[in-house]
């Protein structure tokens, strides 16, 4: 999952809601979903599809140009394609499809005639003109392409590229790259023939995976590793994306509106797991009320929760309500120590109380799991996800309006905005958006994510 720009299936859990009705999901009730990017991760907004509306099918149909190339068609029963289909042509308003791509890619439009032959004749006593680059392909175009790619289609992947070269990294919705998809065929003549094109072997999909990540025999590991990746695994982390924990010495302390323990909040939120089903939080860690945070981060945290108020936020399979919190360098006023990315994901690891060691089938501690990137709000509608352009109707609502305030509040009046959160591998995990004040404490809004 998370390979396409929108996906039919039957629900995993019941843990998802419905985008618009808010209405729960019902585990195996057939969902419909657009890919969202939530900064350092993506997930699907779901809707029953009672509420996928015309917009969003009109938006599906020039972006991947069929239904039947929509993510997990394949992996529905003929009943379930059925169902899918008569209620999305429904909504469209006509049964008629773009011309039928079934996710085939055409190759580019010509545009124009060839150049003349004089002008590839290079006067004598100088070189040849550089071959202008073509354009980058259209986003349908690239989508057709990684359909190629997905389906291990290499023949066509390959004559795309050599009428392209633009193609070779492309990643539209932030797709699995042609690399990607050969490493998971294991096509060591493909992925040669693709490095060779300029494939990016440090390409990442959503959730951080290289190619080299991806492949799962040994001969394609060490194929696509070189000695610069292995170096870059030994250098030190400074963006907190993968590093062990920082030591900086410092007890943060965790603040909110309404004082409770560690593992009561997670459960508040929805519940932080881990793959054993075990909370991630310490027990008998009690955080504190925000009345006795830092006075300047405290005033901030109470204009920035009149911004917000009791907004639910966007929280990949369904929503939860977003809770301002404060984070110290300890109760003292300061001015405190200026903290990078991997200063700001040591704070709020160790201020959420969050276990170190936990059940998990990646290899990763939970501390490895964590990033912290650094955030530019001001160039953000939303602080919380991407614009989703499937969904004009929310953006007339109180709720959309108070993430958009509370972005504008953050741009403004932090300095070193930051998203705290855990690769995928974290199937329920807390995210902190935010960032510091002028003494170096973060003010920030909790929010929580779930992926099945």
């Amino acid at each position: 999952m998370g390979d396409d720009p929108y996906r039919a299936e039957p629900a995993k859990s019941a843990r998802s809601a419905c985008k618009v009705c808010k209405e729960k999901i019902e585990k195996d009730q057939l969902r419909f979903g657009t890919f969202m990017d939530m900064g350092s991760a993506g997930s699907y907004a779901w809707r029953c599809l009672d509420c996928v509306t015309s917009k969003q099918i009109s938006n599906m149909m020039e972006k991947i140009g069929s239904i039947e190339a929509v993510g997990g068609w394949n992996e529905l029963s003929e009943l379930q394609q059925k169902e899918v289909r008569k209620a999305l042509e429904a909504k469209s308003g006509a049964a008629k499809e773009a011309p039928k791509a079934k996710a085939k890619a055409k190759a580019p439009d010509k545009k124009g005639p060839k150049a003349k032959a004089k002008d590839s004749a290079a006067p004598k006593g100088r070189e040849a003109p550089a071959k202008p680059a073509k354009p980058m392909p259209s986003e349908k175009e690239q989508h057709g392409f990684l359909d190629f790619a997905k389906n291990f289609d290499f023949d066509d992947v390959k004559r795309l590229v050599e009428e392209n070269e633009q193609y070779i990294n492309v990643q539209p919705a932030g797709r699995w790259s042609a690399l990607h998809q050969a490493a998971e065929a294991a096509d060591e003549d493909v992925i040669k023939w693709l490095m060779a094109h300029g494939a990016d072997k440090e390409v990442k999909t959503k959730d951080g995976k290289t190619p080299h990540d991806i492949a799962k025999k040994q001969n394609i590991k060490e194929l696509l590793l070189e000695e610069a990746k292995v170096a870059k695994r030994k250098a030190p982390v400074t963006d907190g994306g993968s590093a062990k924990k920082a030591k900086t010495g410092v007890a943060f302390l965790l603040y909110l509106f309404k004082s409770c323990s560690a593992t009561e909040l997670s459960g508040e939120m929805g519940e932080w797991l881990d793959d054993d089903g075990k909370d991630l939080c310490k027990p008998d860690v009690m955080h504190k009320h925000v009345k006795d945070a830092p006075a300047t981060a405290r005033k901030l945290a109470e204009r920035l929760q009149r911004t917000l108020g009791e907004t639910r936020l966007p929280a990949g399979e369904s929503d939860c309500a977003g809770r301002i919190v404060v984070i110290s360098q300890g109760p003292d006023k300061g001015p405190h120590k200026v903290m990078d990315m991997g200063d700001i994901k040591e704070a709020c690891l160790q201020a959420l109380a969050l276990k170190e060691e936990v059940e998990s089938n990646c290899e990763k501690d939970l501390f490895e799991q964590a990033n912290c990137k650094d955030k530019d709000y001001s160039k953000q509608k939303q602080f919380c996800a991407e614009e989703d352009e499937d969904d004009e109707e929310t953006k007339e609502g109180q709720e959309y309006k108070n993430i958009v305030a509370t972005t504008k509040f953050m741009a403004d009046n932090l300095k070193s905005c930051f998203e705290f959160n855990f690769e995928e591998t974290i199937v329920s995990a807390p995210v902190i958006y935010g960032g510091l004040t002028d003494e170096n404490n973060i003010v920030g809004v909790l929010s929580h994510r779930v992926w099945t």
